[in-house]
């Protein structure tokens, strides 16, 4: 009796069949909780009579900028993260200050920035409530 198997097609079956016998354990490692590592980047930004410090954490599943902007004078400033993903530009205001205080920020940013090798996000200080007064663009990741 003649097989119906066509001969070249049988490495490539074999080699399917091992792929799924190896990865599919390496892939669910990878999603283990406890293998998510963290990176955290420190940060300072300073406009006028204002500082925003923080931290920028980066998991396999978010991206989040927490700190706090302090205002010693008695106008308005306010956060502004500016991201670059791929070829796009998105810039957000995230807190604003207005006269002499402390603002905390936490802000989870767009999903789409941990997936692309061509992200960076930078954060900095205007004074008002507009990005028209800024000072200089720290780097956030």
């Amino acid at each position: 009796m003649r097989s119906h198997v066509i001969p070249g097609r049988i490495p490539v079956l074999v080699s399917a069949f091992l792929f799924a016998l190896v990865a599919q354990p390496a892939m669910a490692l990878e999603r283990e909780p406890s293998a998510q590592a963290e990176a955290a980047t420190e940060w300072t930004a300073h406009h006028g009579e204002a500082t925003v410090s923080g931290t920028t954490t980066e998991t396999r599943t978010a991206f989040v900028g927490e700190g706090r902007l302090t205002n010693t004078g008695s106008e308005c400033y306010s956060v502004w993260f500016d991201w670059m993903v791929d070829f796009g530009w998105s810039t957000e205001r995230v807190v604003a200050q207005c006269g002499p205080g402390v603002k905390e920020l936490n802000h989870l940013f767009p999903t789409d920035i941990f997936f692309s090798p061509l992200a960076s996000g930078w954060v900095y200080v205007c004074e008002g409530t507009e990005d028209e007064d800024c000072g200089k663009r720290v780097l956030v990741a």
